[in-house]
């Protein structure tokens, strides 16, 4: 009989099998079905349980030719089969009827399946995005190379602008890692003789591994580079293919910085700052020449840092900062999509996202009291100011603007003109309708100098409820407060409100526990990392302090009467 879909039930079916060959590995078939084959469980499968399942299903797979089954994985809707699998050999893969669904249902007939395993393409596997590694660490540089027969290594040592030349030349090759394999292997990398600067490393490694089996190669960049102590360095690697395989190489590069200079850069586009500093030993460097170029690498502007490895220079803002000194050299990425200037932010050092010297207008909207009876009238007042920089200014004449009311149900019940005096500051009532209750928004949009895209208008939220006055005042001191291991103890006081105590009152109360981070006393002005630190110097990304009980709670509420 056929198969009939009943409701969304949907009969079991395998969708592929495919034969897959990892790195270093054995190889094996991975079969995917259309539903889960992983049964709910009330409590979390350890790896035991997992292959245990594994073999199991496995065993209602039937692989002809027969090969020597090493384990078998589980995952949601895929079962792994690894084994002695051989390059370049087909294999006949059978489900057998019966193989099990996580809801119940079965395969009601055999599926048959024929499969292959091909070695993989001529593989180099180096650490491209690096981008900058510490000249006082050890100064290794590996990089793994599987199915090939040789590979070259060649090093180019940079000067700071050849740096600057090579940053522009090496970005495409760093826009490819989110391409498709296909597109990723009709590129072609800028040639390494295109480059400019001087080889200082020319060596051919012999690679004698079976297919699909790596080798892991160092390289020690204080060796190469011999007598400097730092430089930027490209790094090529070029392999090539063993016998069989279709590509016939591989490249990869690495553009790397070996710096022991470290940058902050600030500027308001008008002038920049730079603090350098030795990533050794923390100190400021002095005498470091200091370079400021646009996204197109023309002069900006430059200068020495001081005694403090502070530099400041009148320029507009830079793309490229390049910091050079005694051979040594670095470039901070300083605007656009690609700026390294996100890490100042964990350091408390504010940055505008906006033109500083562009006008911008601030009103100030306010009222004697943010609750009101229906009918009554509420008091406005607003201040006026223009920004630019850090100078708050007054209109040259009076300023004008457009006050409006809407209801709870965002209609406009008011809208009218209203003129500000020569301090910046307007004044006036508004009366208050008798319904409907709720939010009511005014807004105070004032025209004249400053961008009017930019421009920060006054909001004020009002709220209208027939309400009663509070006929008692609880006080809770939480500075009295005292914790203890299974309680909080605070001292809670109530009386008539501006009148007499409370005696014998019945309370309801709540407690909500929130987790916050505080820094170790003696570390409260120092920052690690690139995280602030109210979110805890990025501890939530460290996962291996993490103590893996799920029914830990950062967060609790609780609540009672007395």
């Amino acid at each position: 009989g056929d198969n009939v879909t009943v409701g969304n039930v949907l009969p079991l079916e395998v969708k592929s099998v495919r034969g897959r060959t990892p790195f270093d590995s054995p190889y094996f078939v991975q079969i995917e079905f259309n539903k889960d084959i992983l049964p709910e469980s009330d409590g979390e499968r350890t790896e035991k349980d997992l292959q245990e399942l594994g073999a199991k299903l496995a065993a209602m797979v039937h692989i002809d030719p027969p090969v020597e089954i090493d384990h078998a994985d589980l995952n949601d809707d895929t079962l792994a089969i690894h084994g002695s699998f051989a390059l370049n050999k087909p294999y006949q893969v059978t489900v057998e009827p019966g193989f099990p669904a996580a809801d119940g249902l079965t395969l009601d007939a055999p599926v048959k399946s024929s499969t292959q395993f091909e070695a993989n393409p001529p593989y180099i596997g180096a650490p491209v995005f690096m981008r900058s590694q510490l000249a006082v660490g050890k100064g290794t540089y590996e990089f793994s190379a599987a199915n090939v027969t040789q590979v070259r290594v060649r090093v180019r040592s940079f000067t700071g602008p050849q740096l600057l030349d090579s940053i522009e030349r090496f970005r495409f090759y760093e826009s490819r890692y989110d391409q498709r394999l296909e597109k990723r292997r009709e590129f072609q990398p800028e040639p390494f003789d295109s480059y400019p600067g001087t080889v200082i490393y020319d060596h051919v490694y012999p690679i004698n591994k079976p297919l699909d089996r790596s080798e892991l190669i160092t390289l020690n960049l204080r060796e190469i580079l011999g007598q400097a102590a730092a430089a930027p360095l490209l790094v090529e690697i070029e392999g090539t293919a063993s016998k069989g395989l279709s590509d016939k190489k591989v490249v990869a590069q690495s553009l790397i910085e070996f710096t022991d200079l470290g940058v902050i850069q600030k500027s308001n586009q008008r002038d920049a700052f730079v603090y350098v500093t030795s990533l050794s030993s923390g100190r400021p460097v002095a005498g470091a020449r200091v370079t400021f170029v646009d996204a197109d690498r023309k002069l900006l502007g430059s200068g020495d840092t001081d005694a403090n490895g502070l530099v400041q220079v009148a320029t507009l803002e830079p793309a490229f900062v390049l910091v050079e000194k005694a051979g040594d050299c670095t470039v901070l990425k300083a605007a656009g999509g690609n700026a390294e200037l996100w890490g100042i932010y964990g350091n408390d050092v504010q940055r505008s996202w906006q033109n500083v010297w562009q006008s911008r207008r601030h009103t100030f909207l306010f009222s004697d009291r943010p609750l009101y009876r229906p009918g009554e009238t509420a008091h406005l007042k607003a201040w006026t100011r223009v920004r630019v920089a850090d100078d708050l200014m007054l209109d040259g004449g009076a300023a004008k603007g457009t006050l409006k009311v809407r209801d709870p149900r965002y209609r406009v019940i008011m809208e009218k003109e209203v003129t500000f005096g020569p301090n910046g500051s307007w004044q006036d009532d508004i009366k208050l309708p008798a319904a409907p209750l709720g939010h009511y928004q005014v807004s105070l949009n004032v025209q004249g100098q400053g961008d009017e895209d930019e421009d920060a208008p006054g909001d004020l939220s009002l709220r209208v409820e027939d309400y009663r006055p509070n006929t008692f005042e609880v006080h809770l001191d939480a500075k009295e407060a005292r914790i203890m291991a299974d309680r909080i103890e605070a001292p809670l006081s109530a009386n008539y409100y501006m009148g007499k105590a409370l005696g014998k009152a019945k309370v309801s109360w709540s407690a909500t526990s929130v987790q916050d981070f505080n820094p170790p006393a003696a570390f409260t002005d120092y920052h690690f990392g690139d995280a602030p630190y109210w979110a805890g110097y990025g501890r939530e990304r460290d996962r291996s302090n993490w103590s893996g009980d799920e029914s830990f709670q950062e967060e609790w509420y609780v609540s009672g009467d007395g």
